[in-house]
C-alpha cells in the first residue's frame, strides 16, 4: 500500500508554508445536522494539501489481526491502492480496526473507500478542534456499515453529536480509548 501511494511524497516539499496554511483551514461545524441531512455522497478532495496527500498509509497484520492506518491520506489514493491489491465492494478488505484519515475530516474519507472495507471498529484521532472529526465523515462510516454495528473509538473525550435515535438506528457505539487500549 505504501508503494502504491508514495508517488506524491516529493511534491510536498514544493509547496511553501503560506500556501500550505491556506489549504488546511477548518470548515464550519456540521454537528447539529442529522445523518440523513448531510451530503454523504458529495465527497471532494479539493483543498486537501499536498502534504496530507503525501501521508503514509499502511495495512498492519499481527497475530491474526488486521488494521488499516490511513494517516492523513485521501480516499482516491487509498481506493486506487486497494483496488490494485484486488479489493472491491464484492471483495472488501477484512479489518479488525481502521484508523480514519486526517482526524475525521470530511475531505479525506469517502463512501467509495468505506465500501472497500469490511470493518466495525474505527479509531478517530482528534481533540475536536477545527470541527474534526466532522459528523459528515463519521456518518459516512455508519451509513457504509448499515447492516453491522459500528464502534467509534476516540483518543479524547468525544462530543455526543449523534442523537439517541441515530445511535439506535445505525447501531453506533462511542468509546474513549483508555489506558488499556482497545480490546479487539
Amino acid at each position: 500500500l505504501v508503494n502504491e501511494i508514495g508517488s506524491d511524497i516529493g511534491k510536498a516539499s514544493q509547496i511553501e508554508h503560506n500556501e500550505l496554511s491556506k489549504l488546511t483551514a477548518a470548515s464550519k461545524s456540521d454537528y447539529s445536522m442529522r445523518v440523513n441531512e448531510l451530503d454523504l455522497k458529495g465527497y471532494s478532495e479539493q483543498g486537501v494539501s499536498v502534504a496530507n496527500k503525501s501521508s503514509i498509509a499502511f495495512i498492519f497484520e499481527y497475530e491474526a489481526k488486521t488494521l488499516l492506518f490511513l494517516g492523513d491520506a485521501v480516499s482516491s489514493q487509498i481506493v486506487s491502492a486497494l483496488s490494485n491489491l484486488g479489493y472491491s465492494k464484492e471483495n472488501p478488505l477484512k479489518l479488525d480496526c481502521c484508523k480514519i484519515s486526517h482526524h475525521g475530516s470530511s475531505h479525506n474519507t469517502s463512501l467509495e473507500l468505506l465500501e472497500l472495507l469490511d470493518c466495525e471498529n474505527y479509531i478517530i484521532s482528534s481533540n475536536w478542534t477545527h470541527n474534526r472529526p466532522s459528523k459528515t465523515c463519521l456518518s459516512r462510516i455508519v451509513v457504509s456499515n448499515i447492516y453491522k454495528p459500528v464502534n467509534l473509538y476516540f483518543n479524547y473525550k468525544y462530543k455526543d453529536i449523534f442523537t439517541i435515535e441515530e445511535k439506535q438506528q445505525y447501531n453506533i457505539t462511542l468509546n474513549v480509548i483508555g489506558d488499556s487500549g482497545i480490546d479487539l
